[in-house]
């Protein structure tokens, strides 16, 4: 993968770093490929770390150093994306999603300059890393459900404690790719409340 290119690039001394830099090196799920037969989607996972997300997906366009080329440069160029199990990204998952009230009203938010990556720019109401420890079994295993308990901690995280009705057939759309970060593999969902603005922006 790309991790050590970036590392090299950015003159990162991890042990020297390690303990301002611990808090990156928690789990991820990584996407190795994907098939859909039969109308059924099957998702080949592995392991990464949202450092190593950072030094490749999210630095796609950071210039390390001005007379050698970007991450996207080295990796994605030209316009055709690389096929995920081909891609020496990290590529860590991620979930996003929007609230829609029973009015018709989308709920987006306008993200801050701290943002790590798309600042000042709108985004959906849902927009995180999946919890790799809600997302798991006993077993390290990815599962439906995993999903669902990653998903319902994203919103609590990012909207509250709402009324929630959650599965995969009425919530999920689809799997998306993120261009911004590479092509980075996001599950997204539509979120239909039973309250309308008004009583959404009260709570």
């Amino acid at each position: 993968r790309a991790l050590a290119d970036a590392l090299q690039l950015s003159g990162l001394d991890i042990d020297k770093n390690a303990q301002k830099t611990k808090g990156y090196f928690i789990r991820s799920i990584y996407f190795d490929d994907y098939k859909v037969e039969d109308n059924k989607l099957t998702i080949d996972t592995s392991r990464t770390t949202y450092f190593d997300s950072m030094v490749t997906n999210r630095a796609m366009d950071y210039k390390f150093n001005s007379s050698i080329p970007t991450i996207r440069e080295m990796y994605e160029f030209d316009n055709i994306l690389t096929d995920l199990n081909k891609s020496k990204l990290s590529n860590h998952v991620g979930i996003n999603g929007l609230l829609i009230t029973k009015d018709n009203y989308c709920l987006v938010f306008k993200r801050n300059r701290k943002k790590s990556i798309s600042k000042n720019k709108l985004g959906p109401t849902v927009s995180s890393s999946m919890d790799y420890y809600k997302a798991v079994n006993e077993h390290d295993e990815f599962t439906t459900d995993g999903l669902i308990n990653a998903v319902r901690k994203s919103l609590l995280k990012n909207v509250g404690d709402l009324d929630y009705n959650l599965s995969i057939e009425n919530n999920l759309v689809g799997l998306t790719r993120d261009l911004t970060e590479g092509g980075k593999p996001n599950f997204f969902f539509i979120f239909e409340l039973n309250i309308g603005k008004d009583e959404l922006e009260k709570s």
